[in-house]
Formats: structure tokens, C-alpha cells, sequence
């Protein structure tokens, strides 16, 4: 089986310009590092390595803080235009945005529209 290469993109400049406009925080900044590395390859979801959703449990281990505390962030990061919050039946998924992080060759165009404000 031939492997696959798998990219992250970084784009440090919407960062600076969302800390500069909204006022992204350090501890905003650290939560973005972390979840980084639970983004889903081409569709930015934040998961599990076997592809499931993060539930606020998840959130709040990865990121070692209560259960508030990973309300506050991550509406704090929705607001800002860092993360996405959709709603699927009675769970809640998050994207990252693919302009501030991205993993894989080729990104999404329903992805792209969820952030379209930010471009």
C-alpha cells in the first residue's frame, strides 16, 4: 500500500490579524496550538484519530480545563472566526479555519464557505 503524504498549512498572518482586530488572547492562541493537532485531513473537523467528532469531554481533557471553560473558549473562537460551531442533531461539531490551519491537499469549498467572512 503506497503512503500517503499528509500537509499542514499554517497561515500565521489571519492569526496576527485576528489577535490585532478581536483580540485573540494567549490562552486563545494555545487552545488553537492544541486543537491543531485533532484537525480531520481535507475536512478541518476538530476529531478523535479515528475520525469522531470531539465532544466537550474530549475538549476538556485535551485542553485541561472544566467543562465552562471549553464554553467560553470555544464561543470565544467562533466569534472571532477561528473555529466553526455546527450543529448535527444533538451533538455539536467544530472546523478549524482552513486559513488559519489546514490538513491535507486540497481544501473543501463548503469548508471555504463557512469561513468566507474571514478571506
Amino acid at each position: 500500500m503506497e503512503s500517503r503524504k499528509i500537509f499542514y498549512q499554517i497561515y500565521p498572518s489571519l492569526i496576527d490579524d485576528i489577535k490585532t482586530n478581536d483580540g485573540l488572547s494567549l490562552t486563545e492562541l494555545g487552545i488553537i496550538s492544541a486543537l491543531s493537532t485533532h484537525i480531520g485531513y481535507e475536512d478541518n473537523l476538530l476529531c478523535k484519530s479515528n475520525g469522531n467528532p470531539l465532544r466537550k469531554k474530549d475538549l476538556s481533557e485535551i485542553l485541561e480545563i472544566g467543562h465552562n471553560a471549553v464554553d467560553k473558549y470555544m464561543s470565544s473562537l467562533v466569534k472571532k472566526g477561528v473555529l466553526a460551531k455546527v450543529k448535527v442533531k444533538r451533538s455539536v461539531h467544530y472546523y478549524m479555519n482552513p486559513h488559519i490551519y489546514f490538513k491535507g491537499n486540497r481544501i473543501d469549498n463548503t469548508l471555504l464557505n463557512m469561513f468566507k467572512k474571514i478571506e
